[in-house]
């Protein structure tokens, strides 16, 4: 009975360490998995706010431009800007439209590099952790 305590302890420690690798390494897949999406499909995952006006060229105008004399003039700048063509305009939400996505897609693939990384690095330890659970459950006679 007394030699039982000292591999109790060390059963239940190889348990837990098993358990809290495969939290980390299921926690990561959620966040990899993610970045997959994000990188196949940008604006889906892309931050609602910070997209908004961003999503059709009428709101980008309307929250940018003041349209006066058929050309387009920045809000911020008043009266000291030049006026742009409608084309100019659309040239400026397309580029504006492409780096948001751009940066969403750099970000999402961030994800995905760290979920490769943690599983690179949590895979191992977690192998050899539940081969000595499994095999000390089996000289307990609990496995089979």
């Amino acid at each position: 009975m007394n030699d039982q305590a000292p591999r109790r302890a060390g059963y239940l420690y190889y348990q837990a360490v098993s358990f809290a690798l495969l939290l980390v390494m299921a926690g990561f897949s959620i966040a990899g998995l993610w970045g997959v999406v994000g990188l196949a499909f940008p604006s889906l995952t892309i931050e609602s706010y910070s997209f908004k006006s961003l999503r059709t060229r009428t709101q980008y105008l309307d929250e940018n431009y003041v349209k006066k004399n058929g050309l387009y003039y920045r809000k911020m700048e008043g009266d000291t800007a030049t006026g742009i063509s409608i084309d100019d305009a659309t040239e400026r939400w397309r580029d504006a439209r492409d780096e948001a996505l751009a940066n969403e897609r750099r970000n999402a693939g961030r994800q995905v590099v760290l979920w490769l990384v943690a599983i690179a690095v949590c895979l191992p330890p977690y192998l050899m952790h539940r081969r000595v659970v499994e095999a000390a459950a089996r000289a307990e006679g609990v496995l089979r």
